[in-house]
């Protein structure tokens, strides 16, 4: 079920308003109000003219780039591919004694890796060339990274579970922050 950002009060961390028809399969309120239906839902609130979709290299990841790629075609949409890496200093936050030199050389290696990744993931989508979607490695804290992106996008899409280390998990920290902020729909597609 969709997310209408206009029934949740900023501020509220990702709380559904009651009554705000976000409700789990045991009828419960729920945060993620969001699936594949969604977007559909999402089409009777305005024009669905720009997509963001985040990739990790994972495989509801992949999941999601096609899905996106099908609605960006199927919409006639434009369509964003981000991958987001963390930056050096948030995975190693320790001085070198070279003046930085080592942390440059990681920096440049990481974002290159980064690079690598995203384009292999894009290569598995044939028709993301025919629909001229935009690739963008971005550095930073993966959600914020992802929402500043969506700025002026209508939708979002994600996989429900990225390359963290939990795996019982449904959906992955970086998808909850993302649905718990995001101001637009956010569609969650499933493992495959």
């Amino acid at each position: 079920m969709w997310r209408d950002p206009r029934r949740h009060a900023p501020g509220r961390r990702g709380r559904p308003v009651p009554g705000s028809g976000c409700r789990r399969p045991d009828g419960k309120e729920s945060v993620m109000g969001t699936n594949t239906e969604g977007a559909r839902e999402a089409a009777a609130f305005g024009e669905v003219g720009h997509i963001v979709v985040a990739v990790d290299g994972s495989d509801t990841a992949r999941a999601a780039l096609r899905w996106a790629a099908t609605e960006a075609r199927s919409r006639g949409a434009s369509l964003s591919v981000v991958h987001v890496y963390q930056p050096m200093s948030a995975a190693y936050p320790y001085q070198t004694l070279d003046g930085g030199a080592l942390r440059q050389q990681v920096e440049e290696e990481t974002r290159q890796g980064a690079q690598e990744l995203l384009d292999g993931v894009v290569a598995e989508v044939p028709e993301l060339e025919a629909l001229g979607a935009e690739v963008e490695v971005r550095r930073g804290r993966p959600s914020t990274e992802i929402l500043e992106a969506a700025e002026r996008a209508h939708l979002i899409v994600l996989g429900t579970r990225g390359l963290g280390g939990f795996r019982g998990m449904l959906l992955g920290s970086v998808g909850q922050s993302v649905v718990a902020q995001s101001t637009i729909p956010v569609v969650l597609v499933p493992q495959p």
